[in-house]
Formats: C-alpha cells, structure tokens, sequence
C-alpha cells in the first residue's frame, strides 16, 4: 500500500512571533517498578476516610460540623478561607495551584464553588501589563488535567516518580502523594523539577497526574521527605509548620484554616500518610462534568438544529478536474456558519447570551477543502474527514490525495481555527502584550472550528454529495451512510474531542495525539518560540508553569481533557458511541508519548501487542480486538527523556508512520475505519525494519 507522509506540523514563523510580541529577544535558533506496596489503588480503594462526612448535591465533600477531629481541632464547616498570596508557600504568591484558597462559595454552581484568582497571584509583565482575570473566573472548579505547582527551594527530585516509575507514587516510599479526598484512593502521577527553565534556584516542583482527575472531585496533595542536594529534609514553611504542629502563629489565614487542616490531615492520616512527615499539604477541587463540557455541547445542538439534515449553505468557489493523479476533482469552497465569535477572523472571542451560554451573532463563511478520486466513479466513496496539523488549514487535506487515490475515499477538511495559519501572531502578542487573558482567543475559535467541523460533516452527507459540480458518471461520488475521520497531530488532539461530540462518526483515527496542552507544551519542539516570548516578558520563571495551569481555566472546553472520558460511552452525543485507533510515533519530538499515553488512559484506548512500547496502567491486545486501541510504532529511536523538555534526539518521526512504514500504518487505519478491528500488519513489533 502506499505511503502517505501527511504534513502534520507547519514551522511556526518565528521572526513574525517575535516582531509581534514586540521586543521579545526572540532569536532564530529554533518499566514501572515499585518499592514498596501499592496503596490506595484501583483495585483497592477504601471509602472510609476516618471523618463524618458526607456529600453535597455537588459532589465536593463536606465534613459533620458536629463532630471533631481525632486531634480535638474545631471540626471543618466544608467552606475555604479567602488568600491573596498563599503564605503556605511564600516565595511564591499563588502557589501552591492549583488550590481551594482561590475559590469562592457559588451555591448555583455543579461543585458549590467558583473559582477566584486575585489579580495579585497573577504575575505583571516585566513591561507593567496588568492580567484581567475576569475570564479565568468563570469556573466551578480546576482542570482535572494539569499539574500541581509548588515552590521548594532547594528540593531535589532523589526519590521521586518518574514517568517510567508511576508504581512508585501508589507506595508509602513516594515523597509525594495525590488522593482523592472523597474515598482515600491515592492517584497514580509523577513528579518533577521544572526543566524548562535554565535558573536552578527557581524552579518550580510539579507533581503531574498520570491519569485524568475525576469531575467535580476534591483531591489532597501532600509532600513528605523531599530532600536537598545534602541529602538534607526540607524543612516546611513557618505556616504549614503552624498548622501540622498546631503552633501558635501570627497569620490570620493560618489561623482561618484550622479547621480545614484538621480535616485535609485526618483524610491523609486514614490513607496512611501521617502528620508528623509533611513538608506541605494542600487540596484542591476540579471542575464539574459540565462545566467542562457544557458550551461545547450547547453550540453544537443549536448549530446543527439550525442548518438541518442538507448541513449548512455553501458555494464551490474551485472545482478542479484531474488534479493529481487518481484524483478526479480537488474542490474549494465556502460555507456558511452560525458565528459564535464577536469576529470571524484572529483575535475572536466567545460570545455568552445571558444564560452564561455561547450564542451566535449571526452567521459568516469559512472555506473547506474537498478531494475526490476517479475510483468513486465506479464506487461511490466512503467520507473522510481530516484534521491537519498544528497551524496548518484547510488546505491541509491535500496530502490525503494519495491514500483516498489508492483506497477509494472522499478526504475533505475546514480549519483548526484558533490554532490554524491565521494565528500565530494573534497568539504571540497575547502571550507577550501583558495581559495572558487575551490567550482567551485560543480556545474560543476552537470551539467555533469544533462547530464548524460539525458542519462540515453534515453538509458533505446532505446536500453537497448531490451537487452536480462533483458529479461521476451522472452520479454522486459520495457513499454518506460511511463516515469516517482521520487527524494528525494538532488533527489527531482535536479529533479526540471532535470524535467524543459527534452524532454522525463512529470510527475515527488519531494520528500522533497527546492530552493535555498542560502537558505537551513543554515537551514539544514546536513551542519553544512561544515560551521565549513568555520568558521575556515575565521575568520569574516560576511564572510559566503558573500559567501553563491557569490557561487551562480557558482551554479544557475546547481540547481532550473536557471531554474524551465520554468519547467511548456516548454521553456527550445523545447516546452515539465511538471507537477510535491511535497510532503514535516513539520518540516524537512534537507530541509528547507521555501525552498520548494518558490520552490512551482516557479514552480506554490499549495498546496493541505488537506496540514498540506498553505503557503503565493498560493491558495489551490482540489482532481482532474490535473497540479503541494504541499502536506506539517504533523508530529506534532513543528513549524520551523523563524531564519536561523536548525529545530532540534522531530524525523526527512525528509524521512517518505513513511513509516509513512500508504502509502498514496506512493499512492498519483503513481496516480499522472500515471494520472496527484492530489489525497490526507489522512483521512481529511495528518499526522500520
């Protein structure tokens, strides 16, 4: 079969970044083992946290105000006191962040909570830009897919889970312990000294979930035995100390969370994690199921309720015969769209109707690419729709011209827009003008491109499949009772959340995918130039992984984390379930394996056994397995590394699964697609050779 060699990524223009972001210095260069027993695991969780308690119609657990606590510490009435600046951690104002101190009660919201950034725990630009942080306080909760964020000069990572150790951290021997605050079940992570950053006295210490928190969860972290480069116990700051030792102290948010110590170290206690060892301890609740979803959800009903089952108006503005070989017609058009943005173009934001809800403000056009092979004259074709790569467009499709030429498919596809050719610049400037809520316009076009890839869909199955224009021996070259989708890259992380919302694609595939961004950003080669501009203009590098957290505020209700946990079930499109094959390239220098792997995790996606590589948490499958499955194809590459910087080593092989492969990679999708079954084609493990 032939090979296909999609242009998953584009080079992003960083002179233009630069020269936007005004002054930003830019330049142009570019096994699980652990020691211990597992505590607290899937299989062996316990729902008796040691307190009376019990839970609000919001899922957020809430201590007896009547009882105390083993200690005789005031029982906690469930509610957190207000901080600017959390003197837990007080080199660092907001951290630790994620944290309940900066919510407030919202009794209307799903988990009881709003969250309440200050405008003091968000950092000035070095050029005085002050952040609105309005916009990041919208939210009944935290993203359930980013890391947790503390400062502890001098801490070294002896001791601590790795990404190849995630065994580590169920075991009492880990120095760092996330648990579900609700049934006393220790989550899976790893932790890590930020290495994005070059200044060894400030960076951050991140504790990284492996897996997606539950919604509308409250969670507890804790950190114990954390050592110094002398092998020395970090000592805790003087108001953790306060509250574990129940010492007199002159804070008032110490003394205003007493009750709520009481109940975050009793929890802790009953999961085997004594007092007397912390160096810090925190919670922290997520964001409601839908909260996370519920946008996304509301502007696809109304959408599609408004263009009907024919799909939306359009025009072909190019029809071009014999375009490429095997290729019968390469079409251009527009189609017309409810708009959901207060501009079309870069720079748009979400508009909100008085239910808190996005509504449109009329409608706009926004251009497709269509490509139709001879062999549809014969056949009519099943349809494809294709996701390109990170700031690429609609014209991405082309590249599928070679494989819908060979296995007989109708490619066509619209624009990520808000990560597409048109937003670079719009981007850099939010990230460098001082003011990081005007990153607002990332997620806000990619949940119209989310809208509009809808669309776009049902329009190619209603009334353009009839259109004369694209007409084969007096027929229709498209089947529309086959759909199907297929993205790379930026295509394969959208896709995921394309394919856990849409009512009219059952299978779908996701090339080299990875979730969350909080994840992927630092370990991708494609945003170093974004982060010089972040590192220019904000001048603590402790500021950066704040950020990397508190963007997610904004992003989860357009990418993976707000909703591929219901991409299998259905319950995010009325009952219509999904499959989906991921296939991800070993040693990627783009999309972290690291994010796939806990996309895989999500979704319920296991690896097949002939993987280059298993992955913890998830047990191999066979050729037959019909359901979502992960095929990690190997290029010999070297291991990844464990640290949150890039994998730079070798030739990327980002976008060779489907031209390196001798075409196995093509043939184990279109099986897929075609038949649900999961079907490997490699000669024993899929690599090169």
């Amino acid at each position: 079969m032939a090979g296909l060699s999609p242009s998953f990524s584009l080079s992003i223009p960083v002179a233009l970044i630069c020269a936007v972001a005004l002054s930003t210095g830019c330049t142009d260069d570019v096994s699980d083992e652990g020691a211990d027993d597992e505590i607290g695991s899937e299989e062996e969780s316990s729902d008796d946290t040691g307190a009376d308690t019990e839970t609000n119609s919001s899922g957020v657990t809430e201590t007896d105000a009547d009882t105390e606590t083993d200690t005789g510490e005031e029982a906690w009435d469930g509610t957190w006191p207000s901080v600017d600046c959390d003197p837990l951690v007080p080199d660092y104002c907001a951290f630790p962040f994620p944290s309940n101190v900066y919510t407030v009660a919202e009794p209307d919201s799903e988990t009881g909570l709003r969250v309440e950034l200050p405008e003091v725990a968000v950092p000035m630009s070095m050029g005085g830009g002050v952040t609105d942080v309005a916009p990041f306080n919208t939210r009944d909760g935290f993203s359930p897919g980013i890391h947790l964020a503390v400062y502890l000069p001098g801490a070294t990572t002896e001791g601590l889970p790795t990404p190849d150790s995630i065994d580590l951290s169920l075991t009492e021997a880990s120095p760092t312990v996330l648990i579900d605050a609700e049934t006393g079940e220790w989550v899976p992570h790893w932790s890590e000294l930020d290495q994005s950053t070059p200044d060894d006295d400030r960076r951050a210490f991140l504790i990284r979930p492996a897996v997606r928190l539950e919604d509308g969860r409250r969670y507890i972290a804790a950190i114990r035995g954390v050592v110094d480069a002398d092998a020395s116990v970090l000592a805790p700051s003087e108001a953790f100390a306060a509250l574990r030792d129940e010492l007199p102290s002159d804070e008032p948010s110490v003394e205003a969370r007493r009750p709520l110590y009481g109940d975050i170290f009793a929890r802790l206690e009953d999961a085997g994690v004594p007092r007397a060892d912390l160096q810090l301890a925190w919670d922290f609740t997520t964001a409601s199921e839908a909260d996370n979803a519920s946008w996304l959800l509301h502007m696809r009903d109304e959408a599609l309720a408004s263009v009907g089952p024919e799909g939306p108006a359009y025009t072909l503005t190019e029809v071009i015969p014999d375009w490429a070989p095997g290729i019968a017609y390469h079409v251009v058009g527009e189609m017309e769209v409810p708009l959901y943005l207060d501009i079309p173009g870069p720079g748009g934001v979400i508009l909100l109707g008085d239910d808190g809800l996005p509504e449109p403000d009329g409608t706009t056009t926004y251009p497709f690419t269509l490509i139709i092979p001879e062999s549809a004259a014969d056949e009519p074709a099943p349809l494809m729709q294709f996701g390109h790569g990170l700031f690429g467009d609609y014209t991405g499709v082309d590249v599928t011209a070679p494989i819908v030429a060979e296995i007989n498919m109708v490619s066509f596809g619209v624009s990520w827009i808000g990560m597409s050719s048109e937003d670079p610049a719009e981007l850099a400037a939010a990230l460098g003008g001082g003011d990081l809520s005007g990153f607002q316009t990332l997620p806000s076009r990619l949940l119209q491109s989310h809208v509009n890839a809808l669309l776009a869909m049902r329009m190619m199955q209603g009334a353009l499949k009839d259109d004369p224009a694209i007409a084969l021996n007096g027929q229709s070259p498209i089947n529309p009772d086959e759909r199907y989708y297929f993205g790379g890259s930026l295509g394969g992380i959208m896709g995921s959340v394309y394919m856990s919302i849409t009512e009219d694609v059952e299978r779908g595939g996701l090339g080299v995918p990875g979730q969350s961004f909080n994840l992927l950003l630092s370990r991708s080669v494609l945003f170093e130039p974004f982060f010089d501009v972040l590192t220019f203009n904000y001048a603590d590098p402790l500021d950066i992984p704040l950020f990397l957290s508190a963007a997610m505020l904004l992003w989860d209700r357009a990418e993976p984390t707000g909703v591929t946990t219901g991409l299998r079930d259905g319950r995010f499109a009325n009952g219509f379930t999904h499959e989906v094959l991921i296939q991800g390239a070993m040693g990627d220098h783009q999309v972290s394996n690291f994010g796939t792997h806990l996309m895989a995790r999500t979704i319920g996606a296991p690896p097949h056994e002939a993987s280059g590589e298993l992955f913890w948490g998830m047990e191999p499958v066979a050729d037959g397995y019909e359901g979502s499955a992960t095929m990690m194809h190997d290029f010999g590459l070297p291991p990844i590394p464990l640290e949150n910087v890039p994998m730079t080593e070798g030739s990327d092989p980002h976008s060779a699964i489907w031209s390196m492969m001798g075409g196995e990679g093509v043939s184990m999708l279109d099986t897929f697609l075609r038949t649900g079954q999961v079907i490997s084609d490699c000669d024993g493990t899929c690599d090169p050779a």
